[in-house]
Parts: structure tokens; C-alpha cells; sequence
């Protein structure tokens, strides 16, 4: 949870953000509870802890704008900063895709030039060996 990139990388107190999650975890997620959520398939609870992550970040992004908490966060302007350099990321990324798809397509293609051309090859080879044995009878 410490490496999500919604925390900034700055020193802060572990202890006291461990603290804000397991109190922020237990007023969602009450250990009465646990029973239940043990019980859930492993589907089930990925998506669950995916929704929980969300509700405590949500928690702690709240009671850092009211002073009581949030220490390590990132401030807005981080995050603005974070999402929008992953945009470029995205858009890097999703080029280099389209790129990649390019050359294995071209790679697809040039492979089955090159088999065709092997077969033309072995046919012409075929047909100079066929003439030669008709030659010698």
C-alpha cells in the first residue's frame, strides 16, 4: 500500500500511517466482518480489496484536507502532475504498440514471402531435376 502511486515519496512517519490505515480499514471493514470476507473467492476479494484501498485512500485524502491526518500524501498539485505525466506514458506507451503490431505484421509478411520464395525455389529445383532424369533416359 506504501507504494502506490497516490503517496508521495517523501520521509513521513510509517508508524503513524500504519496506524491511520488500520483505523481508516477497521471503521469499513470491522474485524466482526473478516469472517465473511475470508469466506469470498479470490475474485471476490481482489475486487473487494480494490474497492476497500479506494474507500481508505478516500478516508486518508479527507482528513488530510481537514488537518487530522494524511500524512505522506501526495499534495493535488503531485497528483496532477503524477496522472498527467502518465498520459504521456499512456500515449508513449500505446505508440509503441501500434509500432510493435506494425513490425510482427511485417515480419508476418516478409516470412511468408520468404516461404513462398522457398517453395518457388524447391519447385523450380523440382522441375531441373524432373528434366534431367528425362534427359538420361
Amino acid at each position: 500500500m506504501f507504494k502506490n502511486n497516490h503517496y508521495s515519496y517523501k520521509k513521513c512517519n510509517r508508524t503513524t500511517v500504519e496506524r491511520e490505515v488500520a483505523a481508516s480499514l477497521e471503521s469499513v471493514l470491522p474485524r466482526t466482518e473478516l469472517k465473511p470476507f475470508i469466506a469470498l473467492n479470490t475474485q471476490d476479494k481482489v475486487g473487494q480489496m480494490h474497492e476497500l484501498s479506494n474507500i481508505i485512500l478516500g478516508i486518508r485524502i479527507f482528513n488530510k484536507a481537514i488537518e487530522k491526518g494524511g500524512v505522506g500524501l501526495s499534495t493535488f498539485e503531485e497528483l496532477y502532475y503524477m496522472m498527467s505525466s502518465g498520459n504521456e506514458l499512456d500515449k508513449d506507451v500505446n505508440k509503441f504498440t501500434v509500432e510493435l503490431i506494425d513490425l510482427i505484421e511485417n515480419y508476418n509478411h516478409f516470412l511468408k514471402i520468404s516461404d513462398l520464395w522457398k517453395s518457388k525455389q524447391q519447385l523450380q529445383q523440382n522441375a531441373i531435376d524432373i528434366i534431367e532424369c528425362l534427359k538420361e533416359e
